[in-house]
C-alpha cells in the first residue's frame, strides 16, 4: 500500500504506488499493449500505463470515482483525451438511468453540480437520511455561520411543495451544519410558489465579500446539459478539503518520479485526515474510461 505521508495519496485505502504498477506493467506487457483495470478506483493503473506507453481502459461503478479520476489524474497526463462511456450524455439517457436505478442516478446527478470536477460527495446513507443525497463544503468561511456545509437533494420524478419545505427545514436544522443547499430535479419545473418558499431561507455571503448567494437553489439536469451551474461560491475538493484544481488549471499533477504533485500541492486532507471516497454503486452498467495514445 501507499504510505500515509506520500504526496501521491488521494484518500483511497487500497491505493498502490505508481512506481509499483509501472514495474508490474513493464514486466507483463509490451509498449502499445492494452492494460485493463476493471476496478480502477483512483486510477493508479492507468497513470502507470500512460507513462509506460500502453493503451488502457478502466472501469468503475462509482460516478464519484470516475469523475475524480478524470479531473485529478488522467486528463493532465492524457492531454484531455479521455472518453467516458456508461454515463448519460442526453436527457433521455438520464431519464432511463433514473427509471432503472434511482440511487445510481442520484449519485451521478450529485457529481454534476459545479461541472464534472466533483465538489459534492454522494450520501452513503440511502434511507432515513432526511432527503440528503450529497454533501460538500464551501472553500471559504461564511459570514454569520460556524460551518460551511452544502447539501443536495435529488428528485428524479415529480415533487410538490411539501418536498421543497422539507428540504428547507433540513437546511435550517443546525444538526446538518448546512449553509446552503441545491434542490436538483430532472427539468427546471419549480413553480413560482416553490421559489418563493425557498427564498424564505434568505441569503448568505462569504467573509470579506459583499456578494449575496441564495441559501436554497433550484437546479436541473436539463440546465447541466445546457452548461449552467448553480449560483454558489467555490466549494472545496471533497477528498482533500482544499481548492479543486482541474486539468485546465494544472498541466500535470504527478512528477515523472510519481511521488509528488508537480506544483508541490499536498494531496492529503488539510487537517491531516485521509478522506475516504464515496461508496461505490454496484448495480447497472459500470462507467468505462478509455484512452488510446
Amino acid at each position: 500500500m501507499i504510505e500515509s505521508f506520500s504526496r501521491e495519496k488521494l484518500g483511497y485505502p487500497t491505493q498502490k504506488p505508481v512506481a509499483l504498477l509501472q514495474r508490474i506493467i513493464r514486466a507483463s506487457s509490451n509498449e502499445g499493449d492494452l492494460v485493463l483495470d476493471p476496478f480502477c478506483g483512483c486510477g493508479t493503473t492507468m497513470v502507470a500505463a500512460i507513462r509506460e506507453n500502453r493503451r488502457w481502459a478502466g472501469i468503475d461503478v462509482s460516478p464519484f470515482a470516475v469523475y475524480h479520476v478524470i479531473h485529478k489524474r488522467l486528463q493532465p497526463l492524457a492531454g484531455g483525451k479521455v472518453n467516458i462511456e456508461g454515463f448519460p450524455t442526453r436527457m433521455k439517457d438520464a431519464a432511463r438511468m433514473a427509471a432503472n436505478d434511482r440511487f445510481r442516478f442520484e449519485a451521478w446527478a450529485v457529481n454534476l453540480i459545479f461541472g464534472l470536477a466533483p465538489k459534492l460527495a454522494p450520501n452513503e446513507v440511502k434511507t432515513g437520511d432526511g432527503g440528503v443525497d450529497g454533501r460538500g463544503k464551501f472553500l471559504n468561511e461564511v459570514e454569520g455561520f460556524e460551518y460551511r456545509g452544502v447539501l443536495a437533494q435529488v428528485k428524479s420524478g415529480t415533487f410538490g411543495m411539501e418536498a421543497v419545505r422539507a428540504f428547507a427545514r433540513t437546511l435550517d436544522d443546525p444538526t446538518h451544519r448546512a449553509v446552503a443547499g441545491v434542490f436538483l430535479t430532472m427539468k427546471p419545473t419549480a413553480t413560482a410558489g416553490m421559489r418563493a418558499e425557498a427564498a424564505k431561507l434568505g441569503s448568505f455571503r462569504l467573509v470579506g465579500s459583499s456578494r449575496e448567494y441564495p441559501r436554497f437553489s433550484f437546479w436541473s439536469i436539463e440546465e447541466h446539459f445546457a452548461g449552467r451551474t448553480p449560483d454558489l461560491p467555490p466549494l472545496a475538493d471533497p477528498l482533500t478539503g482544499r481548492e479543486r484544481r482541474t486539468f485546465l488549471e494544472t498541466p500535470t499533477l504527478l512528477d515523472p518520479a510519481g511521488d509528488s504533485s508537480a506544483d508541490g500541492t499536498d494531496l492529503s486532507a488539510a487537517d491531516g485526515e485521509v478522506r475516504e471516497p464515496a461508496a461505490d454503486y454496484d448495480t447497472g452498467r459500470p462507467p468505462r474510461l478509455d484512452f488510446t495514445p
